[in-house]
């Protein structure tokens, strides 16, 4: 479900943008854009359901897995716009304008993954540790 909420908060702030990137800087967004969110959204959804994961199970440890994982987010960013951007400046796609979707869309989606985070950490209830009690 949450993967699903990421997906579509992350498509109801790109569309738009394609949109009105189209509209006011003319066209060659749609492909570049599409791109970056291929390159964005996978990394996203595989490190939001481990940080959730260990946020449930271990919540002393979910910020250090929210930090991993945006460590792991930046790196596959950087090496996909390196790699991808020469592909698909070969294809006449701006390698400039895919770097920018990359940025785009790599924050979109640490906005979104961040606030479902935040949200099941308040709703989740901390386990007792062994040889903690009710205060009493």
């Amino acid at each position: 479900m949450k993967v699903a909420v990421l997906s579509l908060a992350t498509v109801a702030v790109a569309a738009p943008a394609v949109a009105l990137a189209e509209l006011c800087l003319g066209g060659g967004h749609l492909v570049p854009a599409a791109a970056a969110a291929g390159l964005c959204l996978p990394p996203a959804a595989v490190t939001l359901l481990l940080a959730d994961l260990v946020f449930r199970r271990f919540p002393d440890y979910g910020p250090v897995a929210v930090m991993v994982g945006t460590a792991f987010r930046m790196v596959v960013a950087v090496v996909g716009v390196v790699g991808l951007g020469g592909t698909l400046g070969r294809a006449g796609v701006d390698p400039d304008r895919f770097a920018a979707w990359v940025v785009f869309l790599y924050l979109t989606t640490l906005v979104a993954e961040s606030a479902l985070l935040v949200r099941g950490a308040a709703g989740a209830k901390r386990e007792p540790r062994p040889g903690e009690g009710p205060a009493g």
